[in-house]
């Protein structure tokens, strides 16, 4: 924000982000989308880029460790998959639900319709998924090597994704990827 005191942005920065975070845990997205940021545009020093993202990381920290001794989320609902409780198990949904949810994100599968469908016709769902994401990777790999906005936007998309695959694939869920991947265009 030009004319603006940096402590005066900083601030307004972290009121928006308290904002984001109380209305929707998927808010902690945007955290990594600013750790994108440091990593592949910002241009300062790379000591300036840690020192910049100390307070968001911070509050990022606070919020989660607020969140959990809260007993706040959808533990133990049979429909949401905890990371850090359950890792491997974590792990696993993400690597079903993440190509759902991106092949949804770029329109090509409706992502409610896989949580519902038969386990065969799952499979089928899914293969047809990663075979269109393959090919998006083969368009999208070459570009992103020259041009750090498309790299700094296709993280994003799929940094997105992290606590999404958590639970069933619902295109409400799609709100932040849909945001990144627009910068993919």
């Amino acid at each position: 924000l030009q004319g603006v005191p940096a402590s005066r942005s900083l601030s307004w920065a972290l009121v928006w982000q308290v904002a984001a975070l109380m209305s929707g845990e998927s808010a902690i997205v945007l955290t990594g989308w600013l750790l994108a940021f440091a990593l592949l545009l910002d241009r300062t020093p790379w000591r300036e880029r840690c020192r910049s993202l100390l307070p968001t990381v911070g509050l990022s920290l606070v919020w989660l460790v607020a969140y959990r001794l809260a007993g706040l989320g959808m533990a133990h609902s049979g429909l949401y998959t905890d990371p850090v409780a359950e890792p491997v198990r974590y792990f696993l949904q993400f690597c079903d639900r993440a190509p759902v949810l991106l092949g949804s994100v770029f329109g090509f599968f409706v992502a409610d319709f896989y949580s519902f469908a038969s386990a065969e016709a799952r499979v089928w769902l899914l293969l047809s998924q990663l075979l269109v994401l393959v090919i998006l990777l083969l368009v999208l790999v070459p570009l992103a090597r020259r041009d750090p906005t498309l790299l700094f936007w296709s993280l994003c998309t799929l940094m997105t994704l992290i606590p999404l695959s958590g639970t069933l694939p619902m295109e409400r869920l799609l709100l932040l990827p849909s945001l990144a991947a627009r910068g993919l265009q």
